[in-house]
């Protein structure tokens, strides 16, 4: 972020490195960044925070694509022993751009901060992706631990707020009293600051810090932006470092495991939802729309509290919109603290999936069977895709009326991990379910 006053750290040395994108308001980037590595750190002690890399972000060079363009890959070399980074820009929303890959002038040597444009009157970022390989090789090597951490996420103290997020991540820290919304979907972690300025790129600014934690990763997805209602752009430096700072993680609220719609009654809406575990959940809250954008309450469903087993939640919506309904459900936390998971439409003035009444088995090796019920005749793609978003395997089926059957087989060789399971006919979806691949 820029800043009015500068405060300059002891190891601050000059970093090169010119990065262009083309942006809006509020900016956000996807960017690769490859590591490479041979070991663990020398500082590297199980059970305590030097089991995380305290990474050096210094020189990036541009070793594919066009500078400051989609794919454009940049080499921060030797990051940490053995290892070095390729940041490759994976997307721009909104037209976010960035004037500067790696500032020196202001805040942490170390750190990775870019310089980003800022739309007015936009909420806008880049993606980056990051992958890890041995240094020099395009080998890849899994870290066991990892930790980014945002500093000072701020706004201009008038109109514009910065947002910064990843995954997948396991869990995130954020000192009591810090100026950041931190909304959590599955493995994806999103922060949003207050309007509220925070003077210079300082660590003992805890209000303004943000870390995430990652493990057993050989690549992380990184987002950075900001949303404004100011009529001009702005220049926005953000300083992600990749060290593990001493602040208590915070528990993820909960593990949502699936949650869904159908039709019961003919003409009724029955929502549910199951979770795996759940940390201070006071209750949730189901949200309606009619068009998925504007959302209104429409009731109310105490949580567990504290739990590490498998609960399942259920509510009937007996006076559903005519139509498509699009349903969102929002978990808070005893403090008040709250998160919204994506939402899911159904539509009663057609065709749809009622039931899902089994995926077996969950976890599965090489095949699971995906029974569901369905009131008409259609026809409908079932999708396999990775936490990050990509479709990893699909298949269209015709879908009989009654009770239907269909089995899934990996065939497309899915490596192990978590994907979701979903049925759509058309834009609309019908299904999501996670699964696990053994």
């Amino acid at each position: 972020m820029i800043k009015t006053t500068i405060k300059l750290q002891p190891q601050l040395k000059q970093k090169l490195g010119l990065f262009i994108l083309t942006g809006s308001l509020a900016i956000g980037l996807i960017v690769t960044i490859t590591f490479f590595y041979v070991g663990l750190p020398k500082d590297s002690v199980a059970g305590s925070s030097y089991q995380y890399p305290s990474m050096s972000f210094n020189n990036p060079l541009l070793i594919s694509g066009l500078a400051g363009q989609v794919n454009a890959v940049y080499k921060f070399s030797n990051v940490s022993t053995g290892i070095d980074a390729h940041v490759k820009i994976m997307s721009f929303y909104n037209g976010a751009s960035v004037s500067i890959m790696d500032n020196f002038t202001s805040g942490y040597y170390d750190a990775w901060q870019p310089f980003i444009n800022s739309p007015g009157n936009k909420t806008s970022w880049i993606d980056w992706k990051v992958t890890f390989k041995i240094a020099g090789t395009n080998t890849d090597t899994v870290l066991t631990q990892l930790a980014a951490t945002a500093i000072d996420v701020d706004g201009d103290g008038a109109s514009l707020k910065e947002i910064v997020g990843a995954h997948p991540v396991k869990t995130y820290s954020a000192m009591a009293g810090a100026q950041v919304v931190v909304t959590f979907r599955n493995d994806s972690c999103i922060a949003t600051s207050s309007y509220n300025n925070v003077a210079n790129i300082d660590t003992t600014k805890t209000q303004a810090m943000f870390m995430k934690i990652f493990n057993n990763v050989s690549s992380i997805y990184y987002r950075t932006g900001a949303v404004s209602v100011s009529g001009s752009v702005q220049i926005r430096q953000n300083s992600i470092y990749f060290k593990y700072f001493d602040m208590m993680p915070s528990p993820l609220p909960i593990e949502l495991l699936s949650f869904k719609a159908s039709v019961v009654n003919a003409s009724n809406v029955e929502l549910k939802w199951s979770t795996s575990s759940e940390k201070n959940n006071d209750f949730f809250t189901i949200e309606r729309s009619a068009d998925g954008h504007e959302f209104n309450e429409v009731a109310i469903i105490n949580g567990a509290g504290n739990s590490v087993s498998t609960l399942n939640y259920s509510w009937t919506d007996i006076s559903p919109l005519n139509g498509t309904s699009y349903y969102k459900l929002r978990q808070t936390d005893f403090d008040g603290t709250n998160e919204a998971f994506r939402p899911i439409a159904i539509d009663l003035s057609g065709t749809k999936v009622r039931t899902i009444s089994e995926i077996s088995p969950n976890p599965f090796q090489e095949s699971f069977v995906l029974k569901f019920e369905s009131e008409n005749a259609t026809r409908a793609l079932v999708s396999m895709i990775s936490i990050e978003g990509k479709i990893m395997a699909k298949e269209y089926l015709d879908v009989q009326q009654g009770i239907n059957a269909y089995t899934f087989s990996n065939n497309e060789m899915l490596l192990s991990g978590t994907y979701i399971c979903r049925i759509n006919t058309g834009d609309e979806i019908l299904f999501t379910e996670k699964v696990v691949k053994y």
